[in-house]
C-alpha cells in the first residue's frame, strides 16, 4: 500500500450479509476486510474499512440497491431463509492501489457468498456516492467491465469473413486478367495494413515491374529494326 501522506481514494459497495446477532455476525467486517487484503498488497492496517449504519434494509423488502448485487445474492435476498441485512461499505486506500482495490471487489462480488450464519455478498463497486446510489446494476456493470467476447464479437466476425471473400474474388479475378502479375491485388491490400509506406511501397515496385517489363517489350522490336536497316 502507498506510504504516509500518499493521497487516498474511496471506493462504495453495498453487502449482503446475516443480520442475526451472533459472534460470528459481529465479526463480518472484518472478515470482509481480510478476504479484502487476501487480494491486494501491501499492509492490512493501510486498508480502511467502514460500515455505514444503520443497514438500507432487511430481507425481503424490495429495495433497488439489491439489484446493485449478484443475481446469487438478489435470489437469496428475496428467498429470506435467514434474517440479512443490506448495508453500505467503503472502502479507502492509497491512490497508487485503487486500481487493485477495485479489483479485488469486483472479484469478491463474484465469488463470496453467506451460508451458515457467516460470509457474505458483495455487490459492484462504485468511485463515488451517485454511482453507488443510481449507477448500473450488477448485470449492467459485468456486461460494461467484461473481458470476454460480447454482442459485437459475431458481426465483427462477420465483416472480417466478407472481407476475407471479397480479397480471395479480387485475387481471383486479378489472376485470369492479368496472369502471374499480383502487384494490383497487393496495392489492394497494403491499403487495408492502416500505413502509408506499405502502400507506396508497393506501388513504386508496381511501377518498375511495369517499366521493366515495357523496356524488355520494347527491346527486340529494335533489334528487327536493326536487322531489316542491314538487309537493305
Amino acid at each position: 500500500m502507498g506510504g504516509a501522506g500518499a493521497a487516498m481514494r474511496t471506493a462504495h459497495a453495498y453487502v449482503v450479509w446475516p443480520a442475526a446477532a451472533t459472534v460470528a455476525a459481529a465479526r463480518l467486517p472484518q472478515e470482509l476486510k481480510s478476504k479484502v487484503h487476501e487480494l491486494i498488497s501491501g499492509e492490512e492496517e493501510a486498508l480502511e474499512l467502514e460500515v455505514v449504519q444503520p443497514a438500507v434494509a432487511s430481507c425481503p423488502a424490495p429495495v433497488p440497491q439489491v439489484e446493485m448485487l449478484s443475481a446469487a445474492a438478489q435470489a437469496a435476498w428475496h428467498a429470506c431463509a435467514s434474517e440479512l441485512s443490506l448495508v453500505q461499505v467503503s472502502f479507502q486506500t492509497s491512490t497508487g492501489d485503487f486500481e487493485e482495490l477495485v479489483t479485488a471487489l469486483e472479484i469478491l462480488g463474484d465469488t463470496e457468498v453467506v451460508g451458515g450464519g457467516s460470509g457474505f455478498f458483495l455487490g459492484r463497486p462504485a468511485i463515488s456516492q451517485p454511482e453507488l446510489l443510481h449507477g448500473p446494476t450488477h448485470a449492467e456493470y459485468k456486461n460494461l467491465h467484461s473481458s470476454t467476447f460480447d454482442s459485437h464479437f459475431p458481426v465483427i466476425c462477420a465483416l472480417a469473413v466478407l472481407l476475407l471473400l471479397a480479397l480471395l474474388k479480387l485475387a481471383h479475378v486479378t489472376y485470369h486478367r492479368l496472369g502471374n502479375s499480383f502487384a494490383p491485388l497487393l496495392l489492394v491490400i497494403s491499403v487495408f495494413s492502416g500505413t502509408v509506406a506499405l502502400p507506396v511501397a508497393v506501388g513504386a515496385w508496381w511501377y518498375r515491374q511495369r517499366k521493366t517489363a515495357a523496356a524488355e517489350g520494347e527491346s527486340p522490336e529494335l533489334e528487327m529494326t536493326c536487322e531489316e536497316d542491314t538487309v537493305e
